[in-house]
């Protein structure tokens, strides 16, 4: 039995652009992502904006949606919802010369009626490739 391979090459192919190598390299973004798991099932949707930027989760049994916030190319914040609008939690990133330095949760608990926030802050810190959460 012989087989034929035919590889073609052309030194076309080395004048790709930016725009062409970013249009090669998209990929396909997930639009809903469903769990089953010990009987449940969770659906979680997502949205995005500006192609590429994830805009808001929404979790289509409990209605509770989660939506990023943006400056220039950095997730600032991420704000938890419930259903009917409500504030949840917060988390903000703030960032020092393009790196993550650091994240503050802040999540609102109730507890016999009386809510309050918790708020939990993790520094980040780089040497070389390592980087140290404190």
């Amino acid at each position: 039995m012989a087989g034929l391979f035919l590889v073609s090459c052309s030194r076309e192919n080395d004048k790709m652009t930016d725009e062409t190598l970013a249009n090669s390299a998209k990929m396909q973004l997930p639009t809903k992502v469903t769990i089953a798991e010990n009987k449940k099932v969770i659906s979680k949707r997502f949205e995005y904006q500006n192609d590429n930027e994830l805009k808001e989760i929404i979790d289509e049994g409990s209605g509770e949606r989660i939506v990023f916030v943006y400056e220039k190319d950095f997730i600032t914040s991420k704000i938890r919802y419930s259903q009917a609008g409500e504030e949840l939690g917060k988390t903000n990133y703030q960032y020092n010369n393009g790196k993550l330095s650091s994240v503050i949760d802040e999540v609102v608990i109730s507890d016999s009626g009386i809510q309050y926030k918790r708020v939990v802050t993790r520094e980040y810190s780089y040497n070389g490739s390592e980087v140290s959460v404190n």
